[in-house]
């Protein structure tokens, strides 16, 4: 598998979700960005090895995002701020990997929703009602989804050059 001829991967791809210690507690929340620090020194080794290895394969980080203890299976709605939160940390996750040089970050889920086994018409099935980016019941877009479009709106697909800089 390690030899001199064998084919190179194209990109590797890996998932992370953070997750706050409890559901409705919102001073639990600050958590998810020490998670997210330890994620992205663990992206740092990981492409400190693949560019030594293997510099023209890409690293493709999909299905980033936070998920809320109890999920897929909890019926306990979530407080606003969650959302909040869960956007502030998409957007910290995302600049800090940009700085990375990862080809690709991408939050998960686009729409998920409470799990009641169809009983009161939500019918969702086992997904993550902490990762969806619309509301399960009324379609509309919440913080995360926002996060997303502002950061769409300020990048796109055009070519940026990201640099760090000190502040006192």
């Amino acid at each position: 598998n390690h030899a001199a001829s064998a084919p190179v991967s194209e990109a590797i791809d890996y998932h992370y979700y953070a997750s706050p210690s409890n559901r409705t507690n919102i001073s639990c929340y600050t958590s998810i960005f020490s998670q997210a620090d330890g994620f992205i020194e663990r992206v740092r080794a990981v492409e400190a090895v693949r560019r030594r290895l293997s510099p023209s394969t890409k690293t493709y980080l999909k299905e980033l995002g936070v998920i809320a203890p109890g999920d897929p299976f909890s019926m306990t709605p979530l407080p606003d701020l969650f959302w909040s939160a869960s956007a502030a940390y998409w957007v910290y996750l995302y600049s800090q990997l940009a700085l990375l040089k990862i080809d690709v970050a991408s939050m998960s889920q686009l729409v998920g929703g409470l799990h009641d086994q169809g009983k009161n018409g939500l019918g969702h099935g086992a997904n993550y009602a902490s990762v969806t980016m619309l509301d399960w019941v009324t379609g509309k877009p919440n913080a995360r989804y926002y996060a997303l479009r502002m950061l769409v709106q300020a990048f796109g697909s055009r070519v940026k050059r990201l640099v760090q800089t000190d502040l006192d």
